[in-house]
């Protein structure tokens, strides 16, 4: 009797192995992946990425799995914030991204085919409401894809790092940790904002700026602005107040800025988010619902504002030690 070589068989064995796990229904498996998923949350927790997202659940098809995360909180502009300082973090000290480390930790735990696999992560998992931010990464033409969706463009995040300052050298990371920490930074950015709006509320009164938030992270509003992210969309205005004229129909603003404070190995990213609303000036008080959002229709007008917010915000945080 004629014997199989050994490099042959084993050649079989590993292809009929490979053809009975790609048709495996992946639902006889249901138990395992609910175990393992236990697993894949004590390494979100082991990692840090666990302070803003956790497992939710798995959706186990004949051919296909799914694992969905989301995060801890329902805020739009926290988790979006809270995003882009998790992937931040995580990039600054690995060579992958965070979305190719959330699946293939999945894939090695799961122990599937890349290609059966998927990691989904969306704002919200209410059926009654669309998603506005979600990450989909799965396996495809030879690697991680990414499938991303954004409710508005962020602050890009601001990097601070120590520096020499005239004869005095740079500090130490802990050092300059120390002295612009969570506290000081919040209140920089807080004293920035009376400063820029002080002459920018509507009818010649100062704004109100309202914090609605001050520990973790930095949320306040500013109302009633007047003209401030739209003053370019609106020339008779000015021209007539200038002559003595009042102009009743111009638009009001209200903003809400969102700040996270985050240490890093080089030394501090500050990451953010402005949400921006706009109403009519014809009221003499804006009620619930009278605030329209400004994405809508200024979508490019307040990315541009953005990005000069940020720029002067960055120069005074350097100052602010």
């Amino acid at each position: 009797m004629r014997s199989i070589p050994l490099l042959l068989l084993f050649t079989l064995l590993l292809g009929t192995s490979a053809r009975a796990q790609k048709n495996q229904d992946l639902r006889q498996d249901s138990t395992f992946f609910e175990q393992q998923a236990a697993l894949y949350q004590a390494w979100l927790d082991d990692t840090g990425i666990g302070q803003y997202l956790r497992y939710r659940e798995l959706d186990v098809g004949e051919q296909e799995l799914a694992i969905y995360l989301e995060f801890k909180t329902s805020d739009l502009d926290l988790i979006v914030n809270q995003w882009t300082t998790l992937k931040e973090g995580f990039e600054e000290q690995s060579a992958i991204s965070l979305e190719q480390q959330l699946f293939y930790k999945a894939a090695n735990l799961m122990e599937v085919r890349q290609s059966a696999l998927s990691v989904q992560v969306y704002d919200t998992y209410d059926l009654r409401k669309e998603p506005l931010f979600s990450r989909v990464a799965y396996f495809e033409d030879g690697r991680v894809q990414v499938e991303e969706s954004n409710p508005k463009s962020p602050i890009k995040p601001i990097q601070l790092m120590p520096r020499a300052i005239g004869e005095r050298a740079a500090p130490s990371t802990a050092d300059f940790q120390a002295q612009l920490n969570r506290e000081k930074a919040y209140e920089c950015i807080l004293d920035y904002a009376r400063e820029r709006y002080e002459n920018a509320g509507y009818n010649g009164k100062l704004p109100e700026i309202r914090v609605l938030e001050d520990e973790e992270n930095l949320r306040f509003e500013i109302i009633d602005l007047r003209l401030e992210v739209l003053k370019g969309s609106n020339v008779l205005c000015p021209w007539l107040e200038k002559r003595g004229y009042n102009c009743p129909w111009a638009k009001r603003e209200l903003l809400t800025f969102l700040f996270t404070y985050l240490p890093s190995a080089n030394g501090v990213v500050i990451s953010g988010d402005i949400d921006g609303k706009v109403g009519s000036g014809l009221y003499a008080n804006v009620e619930r619902g009278g605030y329209l959002s400004m994405e809508k229709d200024y979508d490019e007008t307040i990315k541009s504002y953005i990005d000069a917010f940020t720029v002067e915000l960055k120069n005074r945080l350097r100052n602010c030690q």
